[in-house]
C-alpha cells in the first residue's frame, strides 16, 4: 500500500511535480480539493511548463504565489469598525448639505420689489366698485377707474402701496410697521386709522378725508417757502396742491367724500359745478352744465341710495333745467 501524504505537509518540490502533471492525487490523503484545481489552473494559465529534469523548485514556488496573488479574491464585508467610520463620514456630508440649504435659504436675495409690484395690481374699470383685503389685513375699498400695487406680502419697517385715483382704506393697526400710500405729488403715512384718498389723474390735487384715526399727509413735490406736510386728525381732511407742491387742510370733511361708496349725497347751497362733481364721481357718468351760468347756480337736497335717472331728474324739476342724455354723458341747459 502506497503511503499518502496530507496536502498540507507538500514540500515546494512535491508541488512542483503535481502542478507539472508528474504526480496525480493518488499520493496524497483524500480525493483532489477544489483548491488544487484552483492552484492548477492557475499554474497552467501562467504558461509556465516544466519538466521535471529541468524544474527549479524555488522559483516554480514563487511563480505560483505570485499568480495566486493575481487570481482576484472574494471581496470580504467591512468590519464593525469600518462600517461606522463610513456612517459617520455620511452622517457629516449630510450635515454639510443640510447646513448649506439652510444657508441659502437664509441668505438668498429678496425678489425684487418691482416684480412683487408687478404681480399684486388690482385695477377697476369703469363703474366698477371692489373691496380688496391686502396681505396684512387692511381693507381697501376702491372706486371705480382706480389701480392699487402692493407687494405679494409685506416686509421691512413700512407698509407700503400705490393707489392711482380712489379709495377707502380701513388699514389694520400696526404701532411697529407704518403703513405708506404712494400717490402723484403725494405720500400719506398712518399706522392704523380709516380714511379716504383720492388721487385720480389729471386732478388738481391729492385730497384725504379722514375718518378715525391720525394721517400724516407729505408732498413729495419740491417747493421752496410753503407747507409741505399736515397732520390730520379724525374729521378733517387735507390735500397736496399738485401746481405747486404745497399743502392745506381744513376742519371737517367733504359732505360727500364717502357718496361713491355708500350712496348717500347732501347738498347744501352747493354750486351746480360742485354737483356734477359729486354726480360723476359717484355715479360715473360724466355731468356737466351748457354754459357758465348753469354752474353758478345753487342746490339743496338729500339723496339716500337714489340712483342716477332719479336724482338728475329732481334737479331738473327744482330749478327748472333741461336735462338732456348723449353719448358723452348727461348736459344740464336752460329752458327757453
Amino acid at each position: 500500500m502506497k503511503s499518502e501524504k496530507n496536502i498540507s505537509k507538500l514540500t515546494p518540490e512535491e508541488w512542483t511535480a503535481f502542478l507539472n502533471g508528474e504526480r496525480g492525487t493518488e499520493t496524497f490523503s483524500g480525493e483532489e480539493t477544489s483548491e488544487m484545481r484552483e492552484m492548477r489552473d492557475a499554474w497552467e494559465l501562467s504558461g509556465a511548463v516544466f519538466s521535471h529534469s529541468a524544474a527549479n523548485p524555488e522559483k516554480a514556488w514563487a511563480q505560483l504565489n505570485k499568480q495566486l496573488d493575481e487570481t482576484p479574491q472574494p471581496v470580504q464585508r467591512p468590519t464593525r469598525h469600518l462600517f461606522r467610520r463610513i456612517m459617520q463620514y455620511a452622517a457629516a456630508v449630510i450635515a454639510l448639505v443640510a447646513l448649506g440649504i439652510t444657508g441659502y435659504w437664509l441668505t438668498r436675495p429678496e425678489k425684487s420689489i418691482e416684480a412683487q409690484w408687478a404681480v399684486q395690481q388690482t385695477v377697476m374699470q369703469p363703474a366698477v366698485i371692489k373691496q380688496v383685503t391686502l396681505p396684512d389685513g387692511t381693507i381697501v375699498s376702491m372706486n371705480a377707474n382706480s389701480r392699487i400695487e402692493y407687494p405679494k406680502r409685506f416686509s421691512g419697517q413700512k407698509r407700503t402701496v400705490k393707489l392711482v385715483g380712489e379709495a377707502f382704506f380701513d388699514v389694520h393697526h400696526d404701532p411697529i410697521h407704518p403703513f405708506i400710500i404712494e400717490t402723484e405729488g403725494a405720500q400719506i403715512e398712518v399706522l392704523g386709522t380709516s380714511f379716504n384718498v383720492s388721487a385720480y389723474p389729471g386732478k388738481e390735487k391729492v385730497e384725504v378725508n379722514v375718518r378715525t384715526g391720525t394721517v400724516r399727509l407729505v408732498s413729495t413735490r419740491k417747493t421752496e417757502g410753503k407747507q409741505t406736510e399736515e397732520i390730520l386728525p379724525a374729521g378733517q381732511r387735507g390735500w397736496v396742491n399738485l401746481s405747486d407742491g404745497s399743502t392745506s387742510r381744513e376742519l371737517g370733511v367733504a359732505p360727500n367724500y364717502l357718496s361713491w361708496m355708500n350712496k348717500e349725497i347732501k347738498f347744501k347751497n352747493t354750486p351746480l359745478s360742485d354737483v356734477f362733481s359729486v354726480l360723476e364721481n359717484t355715479y360715473h357718468v360724466k355731468v356737466e352744465g351748457a354754459d357758465a351760468y348753469i354752474d353758478t347756480l345753487r342746490y339743496t337736497a338729500d339723496f339716500e341710495t337714489q340712483n342716477l335717472d332719479f336724482i338728475i331728474d329732481v334737479i331738473g324739476r327744482t330749478l327748472n333745467l333741461k336735462v338732456s342724455k348723449t353719448d358723452d354723458g348727461i348736459v344740464f341747459a336752460m329752458k327757453k
